[in-house]
Parts: structure tokens; C-alpha cells; sequence
């Protein structure tokens, strides 16, 4: 009897350690593309970001967190939209905003307390009225209620008040939005980044180095030169890296500093 009893156990311990393993190699494939679509983002790489995007679709055949998975693959998609932007390819824009909304709003099916995926989704609904200004009529009322409902049930979330900002600034006063109420928004951003943590390694933890990118862009709309150069510095700190800035936004502000002062 003890026999089968220390088999019995002895079995399900190896089940068990099966198990956790099995787990650990999933999560760690997660991370992998996590990983590979920040650094695709960050050089900037149209091709690296749709390798990375093509990872995430193979996981949702693998990996049990579905909703994690679809919101990433929006995530891949809302960058791509940047791309499209560059080319004027509205017709490819289109298609890759429509494919973004709609894992958004799989990961919203799955868990619909996820506030990061519904954040994510107002931003590709306020994207689409680019595309057709018209349709901001009932689009733009339809982002504002989901980031209203995000923000409601993750206040603390910095990511959101970010994504709130980068919106405002491309909305018209009229509409709700503006530079004042972006750069509020943005700032309460940058305040929250310093104490937010994510729940798990593979929860979204980016957005903090972007914040300053645009409150950088703010003041240098406003000729605030040295302000800018401040916050673009400070995005510098949080990653020495960022292309964006390194290669963009810092040398067309030092070109605009340096005509100043001649």
C-alpha cells in the first residue's frame, strides 16, 4: 500500500514539474517576442516589426494568455500604422488599423478588465479618423468613452494617460483636445512611471521614454527650446538608445537652438 501510495505521489510530482516547465518554456517565448518587437521598435525596422508581430500570431496557438497575446499583436499593429503613415499608403493603413482593432477587441472579449488593451483600442479608433474625418462624428465619441472606461478601471496606469495625451494633441480644442490638455496628461504620465509596476514581466511596461519624446515635441511647438531639450535629455537617460529622439528629434531641435541664437 505504501508502495502505491509513494508512486502515486512520485507521479504527480513529475506531472507537476511537467507542468511548470512546459509554463516556464511558454512564457518564456512570450517574453522573446516581447523582447524582439521593443527592439523592432526602437530601430525603427518595418521588416523586424512584422517578424516580431508573425511571433505573437504563432503563440496563440501555444500559450494559454490569449488576451495578453491579441493585445500585443494590436500593439505590433499600432506601431505598424506609423509606417503606413510615412509611406501615405492609407489603403495598407486601413487594413492594418482594422487587424488591430480587431485583436484588441478579442484580448477585451477574453478579460475585459484589461485596461492596457482597451487604452490601445480608443488610440486605433482615434488613428481611423485620419483616415475619414467624417466618421470622427461617432469615432471620436467611441474612443473617448473607452479610454474614459480604461482610466476608470486603472487609474494608476501611466500608460494610459499617455496614450490619453499623444490623442489630445492630434484633436482638435473644439473637440476636447489641444497642446494644454495633452501636455497635462503626458506630465501626469511621466508622475505615475516612477511608481508603476506591472504585474508580471510579461505585462506592457513601455511608454515612459515616449512620454518625454512628446513632452519635448509640446515645448518645442511653443519655442520652449530649452525645455525641450530638457525633456528630450531625460528621454535620452531612460534609454541612451532611442532612436527616435537620438536621430530625429534631438538634431532638428539643436539645428532650431542653433539658428536661434545666430
Amino acid at each position: 500500500m505504501r508502495v502505491t501510495i509513494l508512486g502515486f505521489l512520485m507521479s504527480v510530482l513529475l506531472v507537476t514539474s511537467l507542468l511548470a516547465q512546459s509554463l516556464t518554456e511558454k512564457d518564456s517565448l512570450l517574453t522573446k517576442a516581447k523582447n524582439d518587437l521593443r527592439q523592432a521598435i526602437n530601430n525603427w525596422n518595418e521588416a523586424d516589426l512584422q517578424s516580431a508581430r508573425a511571433q505573437f500570431e504563432r503563440l496563440l496557438s501555444q500559450n494559454d494568455q490569449k488576451f495578453l497575446i491579441h493585445y500585443y499583436i494590436g500593439f505590433a499593429d499600432y506601431n505598424l500604422v506609423n509606417f503606413c503613415q510615412t509611406k501615405n499608403d492609407k489603403k495598407m493603413m486601413s487594413k492594418v488599423l482594422e487587424d488591430g482593432i480587431e485583436h484588441l477587441e478579442q484580448s477585451i472579449e477574453l478579460k475585459n478588465d484589461f485596461a492596457e488593451s482597451q487604452g490601445l483600442l480608443s488610440s486605433l479608433l482615434g488613428q481611423k479618423i485620419g483616415l475619414n474625418p467624417i466618421k470622427g462624428i461617432y469615432l471620436g465619441p467611441k474612443s473617448g468613452m473607452i479610454m474614459s472606461k480604461a482610466i476608470e478601471l486603472d487609474p494608476q496606469n501611466p500608460r494610459l494617460h499617455y496614450l490619453s495625451g499623444v490623442s489630445a494633441y492630434f484633436t482638435p480644442g473644439m473637440f476636447g483636445g489641444g497642446k494644454d490638455k495633452a501636455r497635462e496628461a503626458l506630465k501626469k504620465a511621466t508622475d505615475l512611471f516612477k511608481t508603476y509596476k506591472a504585474q508580471s514581466n510579461l505585462y506592457p511596461d513601455w511608454g515612459e521614454r515616449d512620454a518625454y519624446a512628446w513632452l519635448g515635441i509640446i515645448a518645442a511647438d511653443s519655442d520652449s527650446l530649452e525645455l525641450a531639450n530638457s525633456y528630450y535629455e531625460k528621454a535620452l537617460t531612460i534609454d541612451p538608445d532611442f532612436n527616435w529622439v537620438k536621430f530625429s528629434l534631438k538634431p532638428a531641435l539643436d539645428e532650431k537652438m542653433g539658428k536661434k541664437r545666430r
